[in-house]
């Protein structure tokens, strides 16, 4: 949870771009405290393309091709990859497993609306078992697959007042499963309880040695949806790009969760208990954007001045959570001044500088923290030695861990620089 993006999912055979963005970014960007990296997957007509690699730690094969379908019937592209590596190859029992499909469609209609779509579906499968010369029946696994839809174009309008607009909608599904197998031993019983909520009762013995096997099913779902619209203006030797824009976005988890034999629990005795929780129980998040953006180029006489200013404000709803704090409110601003421009000597240089507030909205596990358990043993008689019998009473604390004082992630950023060449 809180982890990211697994990077092993993404094939490098298919990536037609990366980008790198840093720094103080246009307002389109936000959600972001440092950067982002914008990575393009293929589209258009593209030959056959086979690749193999083979060593000691990875075997992988992927296919692809782009595909016209007429002079106004579009592009249809298709990619597929499967991957097999160890860590080690002394432990071939812990390997990992990827397949990744991906299909899309690109076209225009009367050369004013553009769009492309594509389909990916992706499945891997992490294993980490122990080593059957130490005689354990240990296990790590985790297994994503799923589906998700990317539609997006342009819409070409040439208007006085809007140029083209842009549109971007998306949407995915994934199946989540990961398991711990985990030996438990002690010197004897463990009283335990799966209470959870506040008060006494009566415990539960662990055995002496188990397994737990803590299973975690997830389901997150997500959808996006952005209209930006642009102005493009031309006024004598002076050119002005105005952009302006709406995105939602909403994203929750419809998994049963985290799920184990109460009885043969993950560390028993611990300070801080282990509890089930269903991800079905936590609401879904949803996050509302506008943005706005000016580009000025102004020549001044053999100099030219360029300026990129704007503001993007978001908040979120999350129901049972006050949200007056997650009002995000980042203005941004660049500014680059060409004092020479020419093809001899000192061809160029620049004078930059910029200042902006970039804004991150808490993520779910930190607006929906699992609470924590704490129990404490009132009472313990133990005659398992005699006569197999024992009695313990359990006062259980529940400690909700939610922070009420939760606020936004900011960061400022001020650049200043100077280019020649």
């Amino acid at each position: 949870a809180g982890g990211g993006v697994d990077s092993r999912q993404v094939s490098t055979d298919n990536i037609e771009s990366v980008e790198v963005i840093r720094g103080i970014r246009s307002v389109v960007y936000g959600d972001l405290t440092s950067g982002a990296v914008v990575v393009k997957t293929k589209a258009g007509v593209t030959p056959w393309e086979v690749r193999v690699k083979a060593d000691p730690q990875l075997k992988q094969v992927s296919l692809g091709k782009g595909f016209p379908l007429g002079e106004k019937a579009g592009v249809l592209n298709f990619d597929a990859d499967y991957a097999h590596a160890y860590s080690d190859v002394r432990t071939p029992a812990s390997a990992y497993n990827r397949f990744n499909f991906q299909t899309g469609w690109s076209g225009s209609f009367n050369k004013k609306l553009t769009l492309n779509a594509k389909l990916r579906a992706n499945w891997s499968n992490a294993t980490n078992a122990s080593d059957p010369d130490l005689l354990l029946d240990e296990l790590m696994q985790e297994r994503d697959r799923g589906l998700r839809l990317n539609v997006n174009g342009r819409w070409i309008l040439n208007k006085s007042w809007i140029t083209n607009l842009e549109y971007l909608v998306t949407g995915s599904i994934t199946d989540q499963f990961s398991r711990n197998r985990v030996y438990q031993g002690s010197a004897g019983r463990t009283p335990t309880s799966a209470a959870m909520y506040d008060g006494e009762n009566e415990a539960f013995f662990t055995p002496a040695q188990y397994y737990s096997d803590v299973q975690v099913y997830g389901r997150p779902v997500d959808a996006q949806v952005r209209v930006t619209a642009h102005q493009l203006g031309k006024y004598g030797s002076v050119t002005n790009k105005v952009l302006a824009g709406v995105e939602w976005k909403s994203q929750g988890n419809v998994g049963r969760g985290k799920t184990f034999d109460t009885t043969m629990p993950p560390s028993p005795g611990s300070a801080s208990a282990f509890r089930e929780r269903s991800y079905r129980d936590i609401p879904f998040l949803h996050s509302l954007t506008g943005y706005a953006e000016d580009n000025l180029k102004l020549p001044l006489g053999g100099t030219l001045l360029e300026v990129q200013a704007g503001a993007r404000v978001s908040t979120i709803l999350a129901s049972g959570i006050a949200t007056d704090a997650f009002l995000g409110v980042e203005p941004r601003v660049n500014v680059r001044y060409t004092l020479v421009q020419r093809k001899t000597g000192l061809r160029e240089l620049v004078l930059r500088g910029g200042w902006g507030r970039a804004c991150k909205m808490p993520s779910m596990i930190y607006l929906y923290p699992e609470p924590a358990f704490k129990d404490m043993v009132s009472f313990y008689y133990n005659d398992f030695d005699a006569r197999d019998y024992g009695l313990a009473v359990v006062t259980t604390k529940r400690v909700e861990t939610a922070n009420p004082e939760l606020k936004l992630q900011k960061s400022r950023n001020i650049e200043a620089g100077l280019e020649f060449d």
